[in-house]
């Protein structure tokens, strides 16, 4: 939804008009401006290109809003650390089409013609005499354009002897290409091969999440300690879609969709996205509760994939669908007429995102996850109070690439918590440590005994110290459930972050951490892990402690006087920036208008 609300209008429904009329009173600051939360970064790709601090004008335009700025507003309630929302956003885009993902295949549809799979063009082709041809857009391009890494795009492969458009994308020895002119394609004009490669073909870029994402510590440096943390998706799209076939394959496309985007981040950034992080949609609300016929058949298919539906069970408890109708202004009571973009009625955008984001949270605090307190090491599972059931568990790991563990603070299940301890979480069997090193714990119930059981309200802390205080946040923590299948749970970083020099975890950068550096300086590291020589004064990550680490380019540490100063001296003093929460994440949003 790129966000078509109207801000300064004198019109009924414009945001000025409604705060005014007392509505949405943390608007409006103290001096009579609009609200700018420094706690919530918007970031915009493909349209709605804001990159700023939360507050009006990150919609179409400076004049413009869309849900974002509501939604954005309840995670910065919600959460104690900062938030990134993250929007992907493109008008007039169908699911079944543009938007289509990955794995969708092409079908026959009864008026005779086949519709493209992903990847495929054009859209669709006659069933008994067509076929597939080159075609400046095909199936799932904006999609896509939004989520993915050119690397990773769709497009068709590069075939010889075919005529080829200005502006086709093709794919070729995995990499994507966009056409300058038309050509009848040849070995000459074999793209990143052919002597005539460059005439014919550029490498196809687009500026997208995964450009973002990808650079997340150069963009936000004074989050780069901490990281970012995809923690859940929003999509509110449809009106593109309100024809056949479209509308019926509506909720397969849309089951598709949750299940590609999640499983693309959790691979592409599996240290930094939640497992099934939260999915939230708003339906279609052309015309209210009058809506019918294809829309109808949209909403309702939107409707369908929540997970209390209990139609698609790996859903329930994160996916949910809000209801949008409620918030469809008719003209006269809004300032535009544009009923494709709600008529422009920013009460109505501002609805949709309360609800898409008291959805969001409504499903963000059920989760049993893993807290890291970066002031002391401790680790602890938490299973909430407000959570969904008791969280059973058969064994568990913790992983580290960069050795970031000790086991020597490790306070294991086993002899602290089970029947040879005090029985908290297995009082009628014992556990077993499987491993016990820097790169990782684990343990299991023995057999025989039963599965270990951590209640919602409880708290397992399984060491002060089990985590070694460094820079670099990329544990893992995977666990086998009671009936035996692996879960991973979000990690979630507290505390001060570590500062790029702070060698003392004291939270800044002074005096106090050169004595440390010194005692590490020359010292051969090369036994140690990564976190362990950082302890030691390894700045810039090569296992040693040298001139290159007292003038690290990511620390430019210097001694002055007493006093060791660098760029990290300067990064805030911010919770935690994990839960994207921009995510993402970073909350991802990929919310297109359509």
């Amino acid at each position: 939804m790129v966000g078509m609300g109207y801000v300064n209008d004198p019109d009924p429904g414009s945001l000025s008009t409604v705060t005014t009329e007392g509505m949405f009173p943390h608007m409006v600051d103290a001096a009579g401006a609009w609200t700018v939360r420094n706690d919530v970064w918007y970031e915009g790709v493909i349209t709605a290109t804001a990159k700023k601090w939360l507050t009006v004008g990150c919609g179409s335009g400076a004049e413009r809003i869309g849900p974002e700025l509501q939604f954005g507003h309840i995670m910065g309630y919600h959460h104690g650390e900062p938030v990134i929302v993250l929007k992907a956003s493109q008008g007039n885009r169908s699911l079944s089409w543009d938007c289509l993902p990955p794995g969708s295949p092409r079908f026959d549809h009864s008026d005779g013609y086949t519709y493209a799979g992903y990847g495929e063009s054009p859209n669709r082709w006659l069933t008994a005499s067509g076929g597939p041809s080159p075609y400046v857009w095909y199936a799932g391009k904006q999609y896509d354009d939004f989520f993915l890494d050119e690397s990773d795009m769709g497009s068709p492969g590069w075939a010889d002897a075919t005529d080829y458009p200005s502006n086709c994308q093709v794919r070729n020895n995995g990499v994507t290409y966009i056409s300058k002119s038309a050509h009848t394609s040849s070995a000459a004009s074999e793209p990143g091969i052919g002597a005539q490669s460059s005439t014919y073909w550029n490498l196809y870029s687009v500026y997208n999440v995964t450009d973002v994402l990808d650079n997340f510590d150069t963009k936000f440096p004074q989050w780069a300690a901490q990281g970012f943390e995809i923690a859940g998706y929003g999509w509110w799209q449809g009106h593109k879609d309100q024809g056949e076939p479209h509308a019926s394959n509506y909720e397969s496309n849309l089951v598709n969709l949750i299940n590609e985007v999640r499983a693309y981040y959790e691979t592409r950034y599996p240290g930094n996205t939640s497992p099934d992080a939260p999915f939230v949609i708003a339906t279609i609300g052309f015309g209210g509760w009058s809506l019918s016929g294809a829309g109808l058949t949209v909403a309702n298919a939107q409707l369908a994939v929540s997970g209390e539906t209990g139609k698609y069970p790996e859903f329930e408890g994160n996916v949910k669908t809000v209801e949008s109708r409620d918030y469809w202004r008719d003209v006269a009571d809004s300032p535009g007429s544009e009923g494709h973009h709600y008529n422009n009625n920013a009460w109505t955008y501002m609805m949709v995102g309360d609800a898409l984001g008291r959805a969001m949270v409504s499903l963000e605090v059920k989760h049993p996850f893993v807290t890291v307190d970066q002031e002391t090491g401790e680790i602890k599972i938490v299973n909430p109070s407000d959570g969904d059931i008791d969280m059973g568990l058969q064994g568990y790991s913790i992983t580290s690439a960069v050795g970031g563990l000790d086991a020597a603070h490790w306070t294991p299940i086993a002899g602290n918590y089970d029947l040879a301890g005090d029985g908290s979480v297995d009082n009628d069997g014992n556990w077993s440590v499987l491993t016990g090193t820097n790169a990782g714990l684990s343990e299991e119930a023995e057999v025989g005994g039963g599965d270990g059981v951590i209640a919602m309200g409880s708290e397992v802390s399984l060491g002060v110290g089990a985590w070694l205080q460094n820079p670099t946040r990329d544990l893992l923590f995977v666990y086998t459930d009671a009936n035996g299948v692996a879960n991973q749970l979000s990690i979630r970083y507290i505390g001060a972050p570590i500062v790029l020099a702070d060698l003392n975890f004291d939270g800044a950068v002074s005096g106090l951490d050169w004595p440390i550096f010194l005692n590490g300086n020359q010292r051969d590291l090369s036994a140690l892990s990564p976190a362990q020589a950082y302890q030691m004064g390894d700045l810039d990550g090569d296992l040693d402690n040298d001139i290159y680490d007292f003038e690290s380019g990511a620390g430019r540490v210097r001694r002055n006087g007493s006093r060791l100063l660098g760029s990290g001296a300067d990064v805030a003093d911010l919770a935690r920036c994990r839960r994207g929460r921009p995510g993402d994440a970073a909350k991802e949003k990929g919310s297109p208008e359509a």
